[in-house]
């Protein structure tokens, strides 16, 4: 019998069957390991970050709501004194007195602000003899910031002004403020006050001439000098210098009442019979106080002075 040639079609599928198997079984043994030829690894532990430690960028890229040092919050500053207990203290030290005094503290870092007044209110203006001063200074310094005034211009008359009492200094300094008119100065320093929440200054006229008198409140120096002890009277570098400026300054009633050791910025200002006054920064490292005072129509300027001197050491026994 003739025999039957094979179909080479299915010769050609049970080939490709066997193929195919072959090719699972490689793939299977690789996945395992046994099929396949490892590679050489030259890197080090370092290279490959085998460490535990967290990376450079892990630490500066912290987990989604977490709290960076630069956020967490701080807790506001605990005030040096209780504010009804030195309202009442200071009420009863002005009390019975003649002559219209306003009494302004701030405890620097809370923000703390007492207020105390006999005969007059609070918001009342006051001839402020050379208290304005403070506020020439300020306005001074702003110009220095913005370029319109250079240091070489105005630090030797702020030494005169501030340091030596000196009226030709101020009177100069308001002139270079308005560009050498004494008007125009004079308005600039009232409207730096203003831009800076100090509504109740008047500055009317230079010192030593004739005419309406001069005014402040209390209240508005003390809110100054806040400011320049924060920081944050025209810049920190600014408020800094005109602490140091205003620091042993001459005159005895706020320092007099400070306590032993006591750093003290202030601006001593008078005009016999009419106004005795005192407005400073008192710093210990309890903290630092902010104490204006201002009395017109004084019964008399010795008497007065010392009564500054007693509500300094009122305040500042908070100080330690």
């Amino acid at each position: 019998m003739e025999k039957r040639k094979p179909n080479i079609l299915v010769t050609i599928a049970l080939v490709l069957l066997v193929l195919a198997a072959i090719v699972c079984v490689v793939v299977f043994l690789s996945s395992l390991g046994g099929g396949k030829t490892p590679s050489i690894d030259n890197t080090t532990p370092s290279d490959a970050q085998l460490s535990t430690e967290p990376s450079e960028s892990d630490a500066l890229s912290p987990e989604p709501g977490a709290v960076t040092e630069a956020e967490t919050p701080t807790e506001p500053s605990q005030p040096l004194f209780d504010a009804a207990a030195l309202q009442a203290e200071l009420d009863d030290c002005l009390d019975g007195l003649t002559s219209s005094w306003q009494v302004s503290v701030i405890d620097v870092a809370s923000g703390t602000v007492v207020n105390s007044v006999v005969n007059c209110k609070e918001e009342e203006l006051m001839v402020a003899a050379d208290l304005p001063e403070l506020f020439i200074m300020a306005a001074v310094y702003d110009q220095l910031q913005s370029g319109k005034l250079t240091e070489d211009q105005v630090s030797g008359l702020l030494t005169e002004m501030i340091r030596e009492d000196k009226d030709s200094a101020s009177n100069e300094l308001t002139k270079l403020l308005g560009g050498g008119d004494g008007a125009q100065g004079r308005k600039a320093v009232n409207e730096f006050a203003k831009a800076i929440g100090c509504n109740n200054v008047e500055f009317n006229r230079l010192f030593g001439e004739q005419g309406t008198q001069n005014y402040v409140t209390a209240g508005d120096c003390a809110k100054l000098l806040q400011m320049i002890a924060r920081g944050e009277c025209v810049s920190q570098e600014a408020s800094a210098k005109m602490q140091e400026l205003m620091t042993g300054a001459p005159g005895e009633r706020i320092p007099g009442g400070a306590p032993t050791g006591a750093s003290v910025a202030h601006l001593n200002a008078n005009i016999t019979g009419t106004c005795c006054a005192d407005a400073g920064i008192v710093s210990t490292d309890s903290g630092e106080i902010v104490i204006a005072i201002v009395c017109n129509n004084p019964f008399t300027n010795e008497g007065s002075t010392k009564k500054c001197v007693e509500i300094t050491q009122l305040v500042s026994k908070y100080l330690g």
